[in-house]
């Protein structure tokens, strides 16, 4: 005969054993009767019966004496065993997340404090993770002294709502704010106030590190020479992680390393891409003298000349003297065919 365990239900193995002899009997029995043929104490075989008869598993007849038991719909009445056993699962699930949560917002603030020394392994920093936004922002935010912001690609930068507005409120109230850009990020620049400090890195100087068989390009922030923030992005997954913790001697390490590794000023970088451009979109319609374009760039001559040759070395250009009527030659720029 087939039984049915139902310790995985909650119950004691003794319920389970009453259940499933009353299962195979047919008929209404004593609990003296259940005892003589289980071989279970009658003390227990009570308790049990109280215990199936709670839960509405099996029923007594009461005018009888002695009282007489006998087994319901086994069908329905598991049944709803089962649904209860959910509803009870989810109810824990429900708890345990709660308290993750908790636990993860304490070590966030034990980090915004500063109290807490240990690294945090990997928090994941997804679309969703308004916790871990809110902690950067937060970070950046209650900064007194200096944020160093090193090789993070821009699509962090993005991907924080307000990111680009705190880092300039900061720097307008007196906060020195360094930020080293990878080369094929300095259009950044064109969203930060012209306080913060910006660096061009070399694209290949970037950090990588492998976790689980992926690679990560890595970032990091530093408020105030101690609390560090790391951030990596994963491509793949499309997600951040975030750790963070306080180590001087990285800190002073990362220090040395980026600067002695920036090459020049994003801004001035970006200016002379932006004027490249203009200049270039200028001469489409007709050529331009040197004072020209002088004017339209707003730039002086020294400048402009120093962007010719560019320009010039990359073919883009050819600068010819030109007679237009009266008077010397001119010295007009044209677009190279």
């Amino acid at each position: 005969m087939n039984t049915i365990d139902l310790e995985i239900y909650g119950f004691d193995s003794a319920s389970s054993k009453v259940f499933n002899f009353l299962l195979h009997n047919v008929g209404k029995v004593t609990a003296k009767f259940i005892s003589e043929n289980l071989g279970i104490p009658p003390k227990a075989v009570y308790h049990s019966l109280k215990q199936l008869e709670k839960e509405e598993i099996i029923e007594s007849t009461e005018l009888d004496y002695p009282k007489l038991f006998s087994i319901r719909n086994p069908a329905h009445a598991l049944s709803q065993l089962v649904e209860a056993q959910v509803a009870n699962y989810e109810e824990k699930i429900r708890f345990i997340r709660t308290e993750l949560d908790k636990t993860k917002s304490t070590y966030l603030n034990q980090f915004f404090e500063g109290s807490c020394k240990r690294q945090i392994s990997f928090y994941h920093f997804t679309s969703e993770s308004i916790e871990a936004k809110e902690f950067v922002l937060d970070q950046i935010r209650n900064a007194k002294i200096e944020i160093l912001i090193s090789l993070l690609p821009k699509q962090l930068l993005y991907s924080i709502p307000d990111f680009m507005k705190t880092l300039n409120k900061v720097s307008n109230n007196g906060i020195w704010v360094g930020i080293y850009l990878l080369e094929n990020d300095f259009d950044v620049v064109a969203k930060l106030d012209d306080k913060i400090l910006a660096f061009m890195v070399d694209s290949p100087l970037q950090n990588y590190c492998s976790v689980d068989n992926k690679i990560f390009i890595e970032g990091h922030i530093l408020v105030d020479r101690k609390r560090l923030i790391s951030l990596t992005y994963d491509p793949q997954g499309k997600d951040w992680i975030l750790s963070s913790f306080i180590d001087f001697n990285t800190v002073e390490m990362l220090k040395g390393t980026l600067r002695s590794q920036s090459l020049k000023d994003a801004r001035e970088l970006f200016n002379s891409k932006n004027q490249e451009y203009q200049m270039i979109e200028a001469l489409r319609n007709e050529d331009l003298s040197k004072q020209e374009l002088m004017s339209l760039l707003k730039i002086s001559g020294h400048q402009l000349n120093l962007l010719l040759e560019k320009l010039e070395e990359k073919s883009l250009i050819v600068i010819e003297k030109v007679t237009k009527g009266k008077g010397r030659p001119q010295e007009r720029v044209f677009l190279s065919k």
